[in-house]
């Protein structure tokens, strides 16, 4: 909870995501998208707003990301290291 706001959401895009391997369909990954933006996008929002009413909000906004996790509280190390991420998993898919 230090580093992401929803690690709940990050858990379930992983499982679904690796669901959407093994069919290899492209109809299923238009089915987790349309599920990820509206439903997932929508409850983090209200989540974000709900939490923004309560005191502390902004250093625990600055520290955090909505999604995915911010490491040591850098959004460029974060970048940087996701951006490998998702240059090696490309590279190797």
């Amino acid at each position: 909870m230090k580093y992401s706001r929803n690690p709940n959401y990050v858990g379930e895009i992983l499982i679904y995501s690796s669901f959407a391997l093994c069919v290899q369909r492209n109809e299923f990954w238009a089915v987790l998208f349309f599920m990820w933006t509206v439903i997932f996008i929508s409850r983090m929002v209200q989540k974000d707003y709900s939490l923004s009413k309560k005191l502390g909000w902004d250093e625990y906004a600055s520290h955090s990301w909505m999604l995915f996790f911010k490491f040591g509280g850098s959004a460029v190390l974060s970048a940087i290291l996701y951006g490998i991420f998702i240059g090696t998993t490309a590279f190797c898919y």
